[in-house]
This record gives C-alpha cells, sequence and structure tokens, in this order.
C-alpha cells in the first residue's frame, strides 16, 4: 500500500488539518504500508526471507512515527495556542492479537478501528 507523506494527498497535511479541527488523530497502518516509501527515503533494511521464503516486510510504525513527528511539531506548536506538539502513542497490537483467540469484543473493536480509521 503507498501512501504520500507531503504534498497534496499526502498525510501530514490531512493529519495537521484533523489534530486542528478535533484536537486528535488516529492512524491505523496495515501490515505491508510505506514499504516503497521506505525504501525511497533509504529507511528500508536489507531483504531478509524467513524460513519459508516469504520475504519479511520493513517495521514501517516507528518509522512513520518518527517522520510524523519531525514534520508536524513546529507546525503545531505555531498553530497552537498554548503551544502544543505532537504527542504520539505508538501501539503494536501483534503480540496481543495473535496471543489469545478473538472474541465478539475483538471483532467489534477492529470494525470500530475501521471505519473510524484515518
Amino acid at each position: 500500500v503507498d501512501f504520500y507523506l507531503d504534498g497534496p494527498g499526502g498525510i501530514v497535511d490531512h493529519l495537521f488539518e484533523r489534530i486542528i479541527k478535533n484536537g486528535k488523530a488516529v492512524v491505523v497502518l496495515a501490515e505491508g504500508a510505506g514499504q516503497n516509501l521506505m525504501a525511497e527515503m533509504g529507511a528500508a533494511g536489507e531483504v531478509v526471507t524467513d524460513q519459508s521464503g516469504n520475504v519479511l516486510l520493513d517495521d514501517v510504525g516507528p518509522w512513520l512515527l518518527k517522520q510524523l513527528k519531525m514534520r508536524l511539531d513546529d507546525r503545531l506548536e505555531e498553530a497552537s495556542e498554548h503551544g502544543d506538539k505532537l504527542y504520539p502513542k505508538y501501539l503494536d497490537p501483534s503480540y496481543m492479537v495473535r496471543g489469545v483467540p478473538p472474541n465478539t469484543a475483538d471483532n467489534l473493536y477492529c470494525l470500530q478501528l475501521a471505519h473510524n480509521a484515518v
């Protein structure tokens, strides 16, 4: 899944507007998102495969968090009447999702996340 950080249609401008309007935003990333962007910016690691020969994808979550913080901190500080910056919270659910079988509450929670995704 390809996406853009900057420019028209980029997520940085969209998140900035969302945070200014609502005071908060949620970003949900799919596994494999942003691999091309990471490679273009020189952040992709070497190609590694698992024992089955499947390519292991780079972890875009922490990388995107760092990129968003760098791009939004100054803009938010200037636009905020209190000088607020970006205070992100990063949740990697991979260990939680694989730890126990899903139940009805998990299904509803995932549905809510999908419907409210930025």
